[in-house]
C-alpha cells in the first residue's frame, strides 16, 4: 500500500507521527523515536513545522494554502520529482515568495 498525505494546515509538522522524517540539510531520513511502524509506504508533506502556522494566499479571487499553491507550481515544473527533491523545490518557491513556513516530509 502506498499513501501520500498532504496537510497544508498550521502546526502540522508531525501530525501523523510517522517513524521517519526527511532531513533536508543531511539529505537522509531520520528515525523518530516512539513512532509506530506500518507495512505500508506512508509519506506526508506538512504545510509547516509543528510550531508554525501555514499561510493563506488568494489567487484569482480564490483562497488557498501557500504550500499547496507552491507545490502545484513545483509539480507543473516537473511532474516526476522524487519527494525529497520536491520538498527542496517547495522550500525554494516558498522562500522566493516571502513565506516563512517550512514544510516537512
Amino acid at each position: 500500500v502506498n499513501l501520500t498525505i498532504i496537510l497544508d494546515c498550521c502546526h502540522s509538522g508531525t501530525a501523523v507521527d510517522l517513524p521517519f522524517i526527511w532531513n533536508p540539510s543531511a539529505k537522509n531520513w531520520e528515525l523518530e523515536s516512539g513512532a509506530p511502524h506500518s507495512a505500508g509506504d506512508v509519506q506526508m508533506f506538512s504545510g509547516c513545522e509543528d510550531d508554525q502556522c501555514s499561510m493563506d494566499v488568494t489567487r484569482h479571487g480564490r483562497a488557498g494554502g501557500a504550500m499547496t499553491t507552491c507545490m502545484t507550481k513545483a509539480i507543473r515544473e516537473n511532474p516526476d520529482w522524487y519527494y525529497p527533491d520536491l520538498l527542496s523545490r517547495l522550500h525554494e518557491i516558498l522562500a522566493e515568495k516571502g513565506y516563512e513556513q517550512w514544510p516537512r516530509l
